[in-house]
């Protein structure tokens, strides 16, 4: 288990606050070591985060940024290549318009968490909300400063390590020691 100073404590590594084990909590095939490589790059990254009657599947607090990562569960069509195209506001699968129904939840729980977040820690911030596409290749030309982003999942490590930081290494702390409490609270 990793540990974080904050302040003059030491606060044990939050993303094993929730749940009992890493292994169980990777809801995604392959997944797993997308989420250890965002840890390597600093993110602090939590699992299963409860809501009012729903959880979030992921979310990493990192320099650059609070995401929610809502991993799809849409079994790509085994072809050579599974395309998700993402043009900001709707989604395609395989040139095939798809319901938005994934981008409106995933806006609606970043806010939630957004809302959380800021009333938990009297300052304001950003989640981005992030559509995780295991097995399909994603086709989209967001701006590294999007509001949503829409990704597959090796993407996030290149992401996080081309965007821009945005939180100062106190702020990642903070926002992470009062989501641990939320979550040990639950």
């Amino acid at each position: 288990m990793r540990r974080f100073q904050l302040n003059d404590s030491l606060l044990d590594s939050p993303e094993h606050a929730f749940d009992g084990g890493r292994e169980e909590c990777y809801d995604a095939p392959g997944f797993g070591p997308i989420l250890e490589a965002m840890e390597d790059q600093g993110a602090i990254v939590f699992h299963d985060v409860p809501g009012d009657g729903f959880s979030l599947d992921h979310v990493a607090i990192h320099p650059t940024g609070i995401y929610v990562l809502e991993t799809s569960h849409w079994i790509a069509p085994g072809r050579d290549r599974s395309v998700v195209s993402f043009d900001g506001a709707s989604i395609s699968l395989n040139g095939e318009a798809h319901s938005d129904e994934p981008i409106t939840r995933a806006r609606a729980t970043g806010a939630w968490l957004r809302d959380l977040l800021q009333s938990l820690t009297g300052r304001p911030v950003v989640v981005r909300p992030t559509l995780v596409f295991p097995g399909w290749f994603v086709e989209s030309e967001q701006p590294l400063d999007a509001d949503m982003l829409v990704l597959s999942p090796g993407a996030l490590p290149r992401f996080l390590a081309n965007a821009r930081p945005v939180l100062s290494g106190q702020d990642v702390m903070l926002v992470a020691y009062h989501l641990s409490r939320y979550i040990g609270g639950s």
